[in-house]
Parts: C-alpha cells; structure tokens; sequence
C-alpha cells in the first residue's frame, strides 16, 4: 500500500472516531437526563437509569450511522 493511502485513510479514521465519540457522549448524555426526568417521581435504583441510558444510546447510534460517516468526512476534507 503506498505510503500517501496509508496516511489518507489514518486521517480519515481519525475523524470517524473524534465525530463517533462526540455523537456517542451527546447521545449519552441527553439519554441520561431523559432517564432521570421520567423516572424522578418512581422508586427506582440509581443505577437503572444510566443503566437504560446506556443500553438506548447504542441504538440511536446505529441510526445515526449515515450522519456520522458524513459529519467525519466533511471534517476529514
């Protein structure tokens, strides 16, 4: 593989992971701060609403798939 493939697609993988981790913290947090909102009148453990944030947040990222790929390729250019 030449040298200049090497560092285009270095580069490029570099911003699909900067724009994937800050989709992936936003996601998270706004997950969070659902969680705790619906479940603030209930009695429920402190962990349970991170807990679903979490399990929630991946999904949403795999719906987010095209917008990321296309958020990091303008950041890449």
């Amino acid at each position: 593989m030449n040298t200049y493939v090497k560092f285009l697609s270095l580069n490029y993988f570099k911003s699909l992971s900067y724009v994937f981790l800050i989709m992936l913290s936003l996601v998270i947090i706004l997950n969070i701060l659902t969680e705790v909102e619906f479940f603030k009148n209930y009695d429920v453990a402190t962990y349970f609403p991170f807990y679903l944030a979490t399990l929630n947040s991946f999904d949403l990222i795999f719906e987010m798939f095209p917008f990321i790929f296309l958020i990091s390729t303008q950041v890449f250019l």
